[in-house]
């Protein structure tokens, strides 16, 4: 007498943390599974470690970026030769899963669940176009025996195929290998993933205050990647800096974060397997200092992504770096206003709530302009728009209905203009 049992939720599932392969085992290469319960499950190997004297590839599996990028489990895998595959126990020492030189007829698992013996054994081998040519894939058929009355018992699912260069292809009932990444080219479906997004180097350093740092950010997928804002991990420091690709010259000045509001995005788009500079330079040490600071400066600065990845679903992720160096410090200084010159004096009191004000000197009679604008350029108030003889001026700024953040005030007055940040802190 034959029954079906679902019985695979314990067999399977720990049969196989993560089923041999020799193509994955190098790092950067990656399996995505499809699941009808939950978000696609990426398995990635991410490095080497040596224990005991032997090299390990370390793979993340139960690992889905798209709606928990920090929730992930490790596994310690590596191949012996071309045939035996082995996964790093708790105990450190190495547990055999599979043999690739099994024959069929070969007892893969045993496992005994309450009355019933469960008999995973290759059946056939043969060699298939899987992903790519010539792949061996292994046929297992999982069967069941009732302790009891004797019954054969068949175990849903009744077979588990398991490629040589991919590993297992069903994961239980409900997961299906849909996709690989092999040596940066992807067969199937395979959506990105934080791991294909890189900087060129380990940390930004700015030499003097003459000098630029920069970094490419390497898109290493194939598919688009956004930035959508950079947030300076210490919040005190103040960057003036560029985006910069062929067709793209974004220039910007980061205070805490950029764009300076939460529901803006810098829309800054690297294309597939591309890659954007970006560059720092005149360090403000401290935007909101009246005195003498260190010259020197270290911070952290963390980039915030967005992938859009099936049906223009999209996710967020962020990665961070560390920019050091040299700066200019923050002074007041005293200062003898020549009326026969045109000058533009910093605003005080700054940073300011909820006015300020502005001082400027027009050297000769000129029409003369004197705007505020935003980090990215939008025109936020006209304070002067008129004919003006030579003289010293005020003028005072209210900004009771912006937000917190950089704002800039341009003065313009004939051939002469001069720009000025300041810093409005609620």
């Amino acid at each position: 007498m034959k029954k079906i049992i679902f019985v695979f939720s314990l067999f399977l599932l720990t049969s196989y943390s993560s089923l041999p392969q020799t193509q994955i085992l190098r790092v950067g290469n990656a399996v995505q599974y499809w699941h009808d319960t939950s978000p696609p499950e990426i398995r990635l190997t991410i490095g080497t470690e040596t224990i005991n004297g032997k090299e390990y590839f370390i793979r993340k599996f139960a690992y889905y970026p798209y709606v928990l990028p920090h929730y992930y489990q490790i596994t310690r895998e590596r191949i012996e030769g071309d045939s035996l595959y082995f996964v790093l126990s708790s105990q450190n020492t190495d547990s055999l899963i599979f043999n690739f030189n099994w024959l069929p007829g070969t007892v893969v698992k045993k496992d005994t669940q309450l009355n019933v013996v469960i008999h995973e054994r290759i059946d056939s081998i043969k060699i298939e176009t899987t992903f790519m040519p010539d792949d061996t894939v292994y046929y297992l058929g999982i069967v069941g025996i009732d302790l009891i009355s004797g019954d054969t018992l068949q175990v849903l699912p009744l077979i588990n195929k398991i490629y040589k260069k991919f590993g297992s292809f069903y994961w239980g009932m409900w997961a299906i290998m849909e996709g690989v990444k092999i040596d940066g080219i992807r067969y199937g479906t395979v959506f990105p993933f934080p791991e294909e997004v890189s900087f060129s180097l380990d940390s930004i350093f700015v030499l003097s205050v003459d000098d630029t740092g920069s970094v490419y950010i390497v898109n290493n997928s194939d598919y688009e990647l956004m930035i959508d804002s950079v947030i300076s991990v210490g919040s005190f420091y103040g960057y003036s800096g560029c985006f910069s690709m062929p067709q793209l010259d974004f220039p910007f000045y980061l205070y805490q974060t950029l764009p300076n509001q939460w529901i803006d995005t810098l829309g800054i788009i690297i294309p597939t397997h591309d890659s954007v500079r970006v560059s720092f330079y005149d360090v403000d040490l401290c935007p909101v200092c009246d005195s003498h600071i260190e010259d020197y400066f270290i911070d952290t600065l963390r980039f915030v992504f967005r992938y859009k990845y099936y049906q223009n679903y999209e996710y967020r992720f962020s990665l961070s770096i560390q920019i050091s160096g040299e700066g200019h410090p923050s002074t007041i200084e005293e200062t003898i206003i020549n009326l026969n010159e045109f000058v533009l004096y910093q605003n005080y009191p700054n940073p300011f709530n909820p006015s300020t004000s502005i001082q400027y000197v027009v050297g000769s009679g000129q029409f003369v302009q004197l705007k505020v604008y935003d980090v990215l350029g939008n025109e936020i108030a006209i304070l002067v728009n008129e004919e003006k003889p030579a003289g010293s001026y005020e003028v005072n700024f209210k900004a009771s209905k912006l937000s917190s953040g950089i704002y800039f005030y341009k003065l313009q007055a004939g051939s002469f203009f001069e720009t000025k940040k300041m810093i409005l802190l609620r």
